[in-house]
């Protein structure tokens, strides 16, 4: 496994690499893939943060469960973690910040840094003072950081979009186009530029282009639907540390194998 990550470290131009070892049979389970890497990734949350004391916390199922799965540790209130996205929908609590921040906080006696931002505005919408200042102090906030904590989604193509709140046409303009993925709702395609979708609405999110500025970032991702995503991101320097799994990591090198042949 050593030898895997080395690779991968090495083929993505990454920091860092952790694999989670699934059992053959687990290993095309979604669920169970994220429920692997979150585990992984909150056994070595602290090593993987180092000496941060404002993390960005994105949005996910990965991540969520990461919360979830954090044991706990007595650490000072020196450390305040930071949402990245608004929230949306109200069924999923993986896509409420808040609830994210609040299970990372609680279990590092850490301090929390809220937020009752949407993900989307629609774009002619106009936001009254309380808002304007909330997303001003927010993006203050996002100044501050020194590591931050994200997941990462597969292309939209067909079927159930995870944020309820956009519009018929905005899926179809996602799912008609070749972005390989997003990251905090931001559509990005293989060589790191964004969708734009200024058009349909105005996003609460942090531009990914900050993401490069951030000392460290760690990606949990995994997953075949998500390998070209991991590539790309990885790639356009959107995270330096990536926690996944060995099956995802032998897709990585797989599929980066099949690019390189096809381009002789």
């Amino acid at each position: 496994m050593v030898r895997l990550q080395e690779q991968i470290t090495e083929l993505l131009g990454l920091q860092r690499v952790l694999l989670a070892d699934l059992l053959n049979e687990d290993s095309g389970n979604s669920k169970k893939n994220a429920s692997s890497i979150a585990t992984l990734a909150a056994e070595n949350f602290l090593d993987l943060m180092g000496d941060a004391r404002k993390i960005g916390v994105g949005w996910g199922y990965t991540v969520y469960q990461t919360s979830l799965t954090l044991p706990k540790a007595n650490l000072d209130e020196s450390i305040t973690f930071i949402p990245l996205v608004g929230m949306s929908d109200e069924s999923n609590p993986y896509l409420q910040n808040n609830v994210i921040i609040d299970r990372f906080a609680e279990k590092l006696n850490a301090l929390s840094y809220y937020t009752s931002l949407p993900a989307f505005y629609e774009r002619h919408s106009t936001k009254g003072p309380v808002e304007r200042d909330r997303f001003l102090r927010l993006r203050q906030q996002w100044e501050k950081l020194d590591a931050a904590v994200i997941g990462l989604g597969p292309r939209f193509k067909s079927g159930d979009f995870l944020i309820r709140e956009v519009s018929e046409e905005y899926k179809q303009l996602i799912a008609n186009s070749d972005v390989v993925g997003d990251i905090l709702a931001s559509f990005f395609f293989e060589d790191g530029t964004i969708l734009d979708s200024h058009e349909y609405y105005e996003q609460v999110s942090l531009p990914l282009i900050r993401l490069k500025e951030i000392k460290n970032v760690v990606c949990l991702a995994g997953g075949e639907e998500k390998v070209p995503g991991i590539i790309a991101g990885a790639r356009n320097g959107y995270f330096k540390t990536l926690v996944t799994d060995v099956s995802t990591a032998e897709m990585i090198i797989q599929r980066i194998q099949n690019d390189e042949s096809e381009s002789e």
